[in-house]
């Protein structure tokens, strides 16, 4: 069994969250005329969810500290986004579900943004003095 502490979980979570996030927003934010509601669409998002969040696993985005997150970290988690938007785009390709290349693209910079970004925002709390909210920082 695999042990996990409630802040890899909550990082889990999050992740899932803003996976599903990104794909839905490149998807409106290019311009598509109709939403993706079939539910083999769905579920196949949902496998390459899966495939993501073991290739952020593998590739050390739940064992940082963010705490110490550093340009190291970004150049990590930039290459873990890139190696999982290559697995949305073969899962995809696979299931035979077209995908304008500008959504891919779209995709990829929401994910970086929303991913990194949600890292860096841990971080930025933690640098912040005691005064304002450094206080709830140690509890996370």
């Amino acid at each position: 069994m695999i042990k996990i502490s409630s802040k890899q979980f909550a990082l889990i979570v999050s992740d899932i969250a803003f996976l599903y996030a990104a794909i839905t927003i490149s998807w409106y934010l290019t311009g598509s005329t109709h939403a993706p509601t079939d539910f083999k669409w769905w579920f196949i998002f949902g496998i390459t969810v899966l495939a993501q969040l073991i290739v952020f696993l593998k590739m050390g985005l739940y064992r940082a500290v963010l705490r110490y997150a550093s340009v190291d970290f970004l150049v990590t988690v930039l290459r873990a986004i890139s190696v999982a938007s290559l697995a949305l785009v073969l899962t995809f390709y696979f299931a035979h579900i077209n995908l304008p290349s500008r959504t891919l693209i779209v995709n990829w910079l929401m994910t970086v943004f929303l991913i990194g970004g949600g890292r860096f925002i841990v971080r930025y709390f933690f640098e912040l003095p005691s005064g304002r909210f450094g206080r709830y920082c140690g509890q996370l």
